[in-house]
């Protein structure tokens, strides 16, 4: 073994031990383990997937930087218009103990057939 990976593993068995990374409840930031969007018909219909602690506090939705009021409150949305073309997801998700998730992704608006 290197020294490099001695060094390396004894700083994680050491941090380990220390408990640093086992987070507790009251710590542990929602994730959101993807957002899924199906477009077809130049509409789209998504979910966040979310992991925080439940109940969330509070989900917004920004769609190419566009705040969708209509949206608040969802992980599931519905059936909306938008324009061909590359379009981002910006997603804000407060879980219950107040820690701030924020999902930044990308998917296209289709005109054709749903995917």
């Amino acid at each position: 073994m290197s020294t490099r990976a001695r060094i390396t593993a004894t700083i994680a068995s050491t941090v380990a031990v220390l408990g640093v990374l086992a987070p507790t409840a009251a710590t542990a930031s929602p994730t959101a383990d993807y957002l899924s969007c199906d477009s077809g018909g130049s509409k789209f219909q998504c979910v966040a997937y979310a992991t925080g602690v439940r109940p969330l506090q509070s989900v917004q939705w920004t769609i190419n930087g566009n705040y969708r009021p209509q949206l608040n409150g969802i992980t599931h949305t519905s059936v909306f218009s938008c324009s061909p073309g590359s379009t981002q997801f910006v997603i804000t998700i407060v879980d219950a103990n107040g820690v701030t998730q924020v999902i930044d992704d990308y998917d296209y608006c289709r005109t054709g057939p749903w995917t």
